[in-house]
């Protein structure tokens, strides 16, 4: 099931006692076919039926839209992510801020496949050949740790295009994520630090 097709599927469950329906989570990643599909319903007024009706297809989060803030951690996975039903858009785009996921990697290999590995990134000018950073919009900030930010929605996809890379190598691959929003916004009249809230954001390792 791709993005589009939820977005049409929950947007006729929208009513006067929804605010909004948000989809997140590994679909909105960029993940297909994801095992569970993660939505956060924002109550003005509690719908039993229609909640009863979403349970049964969807890994669902609900909340009254005066308590958003009572979220905890996955609240920065709802901003870093989210994409609003009602409004047929991404958070980011709404609030004006930007989400990243931050890539901390560490390889082990000799300098042969290093050379490749670095090709593989950032292509090769004399073959006239795109790297996967340009294919994902993808940036490197440091070498030394290497460090990469990608855009949220691509994030998935290039983590995955690079464990299948390091595997046909023999590459030992080491990476640390991190949602990273950069920006300052009011968000229903209230003020939210975007600097206070990428301290609450979680970390994920992957090895290979």
């Amino acid at each position: 099931m791709k993005l589009e097709d939820i977005y049409k599927e929950l947007k006729e469950y929208l009513n006067n006692k929804i605010f909004d329906i948000i989809i997140f989570g590994s679909i909105t990643r960029g993940k297909e076919n994801p095992s569970d599909i993660d939505i956060l319903i924002i109550f003005k007024e509690f719908d039993k039926k229609i909640y009863e009706e979403l349970v049964k297809r969807y890994h669902v989060t609900s909340v009254k839209l005066d308590n958003l803030y009572s979220l905890g951690p996955i609240f920065f996975e709802i901003l870093s992510d989210g994409y609003s039903v009602k409004l047929n858009k991404r958070l980011y785009n709404i609030f004006e801020y930007k989400s990243k996921k931050e890539l901390t990697i560490e390889i082990k290999a000799n300098n042969s496949k290093r050379k490749i590995f670095y090709y593989y990134l950032n292509g090769r000018k004399d073959r006239n050949k795109k790297g996967i950073l340009e294919e994902f919009n993808g940036s490197i900030i440091s070498y030394k740790p290497l460090i990469i930010r990608i855009p949220l929605e691509n994030s998935d996809k290039f983590i995955r295009y690079l464990i299948d890379f390091c595997k046909r190598y023999q590459i030992n691959l080491h990476i640390d994520e991190k949602s990273v929003l950069y920006g300052y916004k009011k968000i229903h009249n209230y003020n939210i630090d975007i600097e206070e809230i990428n301290k609450n954001g979680s970390n994920k390792e992957t090895n290979l």
